[in-house]
């Protein structure tokens, strides 16, 4: 599952229903994740007495730098696998994976600043729901065989 996630970077592909599934279930692992942090951030407070500043203070002395690189590091494995996925799906409907991704988040940010943060939003939002949506390039291939070799 690993290799899915961040194997596969220039070749891998995915179908429709795969790509909503691995979609999905790094969804999941990410808000397991941030549940787990909230869960720990609320039992620290808890044992420190119920004041925010202080807990905070009190992970940065018992954590400091080693969490916030676990976190950075999580945050950006979960980000990348994101972005694969993305790029394996882009490939399987034909165009350019890694291109197109970073076209889709140059007109995101390009919409974000020049117009609002939901245009950025909608942008992505209706990117994948082409993602979801567009048929694999192989399934055309299938479908539309031979009819270049037919004259009517």
């Amino acid at each position: 599952m690993l290799t899915l996630y961040f194997g596969e970077i220039k070749t891998g592909r995915l179908t429709r229903l795969r790509y909503l599934g691995y979609s999905l279930l790094l969804l999941i692992i990410i808000l397991l994740l941030t549940l787990l942090l909230g869960l720990v951030l609320g039992a620290v407070e808890q044992l420190v007495g119920g004041d925010i500043v202080t807990t905070q203070q009190r992970l940065a002395d018992l954590f400091g730098l080693p969490a916030l690189l676990v976190i950075t590091l999580t945050g950006a494995a979960a980000t990348f696998a994101g972005l694969n996925l993305m790029a394996k799906r882009a490939r399987d409907i034909g165009l350019p994976g890694w291109i197109s991704v970073a076209i889709l988040y140059a007109l995101e940010l390009m919409l974000s600043f020049a117009a609002s943060a939901n245009a950025g939003l909608a942008v992505h939002g209706l990117a994948l729901l082409a993602l979801l949506v567009a048929p694999s390039n192989l399934v055309l291939r299938r479908r539309y065989a031979g009819y270049g070799d037919r004259h009517f």
